[in-house]
């Protein structure tokens, strides 16, 4: 509204808003796992029973979710390191001017969609040994 009715930018509410979006993504992956809301583009998985649905989710989480997460970690540790050792902070006159703490992010997104990861893991596996499921857990 700002840059089209007044004719006026702010270099750092335009960089705000991406960080929020983020913020946003990263640190409510776990929350989506654990509501069983992301988004899945399956062929199969909508068809079967909850105990075949529970073995893919075992499989993805272990071959794909949980070493994704900790690859992610491992390879964002040296970047958010860098940023913070500097003190980065936007390239750009008005910017933000601590990057490094929005860096941060990364890793504990990440960190906390492993957990979540486990958990969901866990979940799964007591269903499909015949264990009752928590009630918070839908399938």
């Amino acid at each position: 509204m700002l840059r089209y009715c007044f004719n006026k930018s702010f270099i750092a509410t335009q960089e705000l808003e991406l960080t929020i979006f983020s913020a946003m993504f990263l640190l409510g992956a776990g929350y989506t796992l654990k509501k069983d809301s992301h988004v899945r583009v399956d062929v199969i998985y909508h068809r079967v029973r909850k105990r075949k649905k529970a073995f893919i989710n075992c499989i993805g989480t272990i071959i794909f979710l949980i070493p994704g997460c900790f690859l992610a970690i491992k390879t964002a540790i040296p970047f958010v390191e860098a940023s913070w050792r500097i003190g980065e902070g936007s390239p750009d006159p008005g910017g933000l001017p601590a990057y490094y703490l929005i860096k941060g992010l990364i890793p504990l997104g990440f960190f906390l969609l492993a957990l979540q990861a486990i958990s969901f893991f866990i979940d799964n596996l007591r269903l499909l040994l015949g264990k009752q499921a928590r009630k918070d857990v839908k399938h």
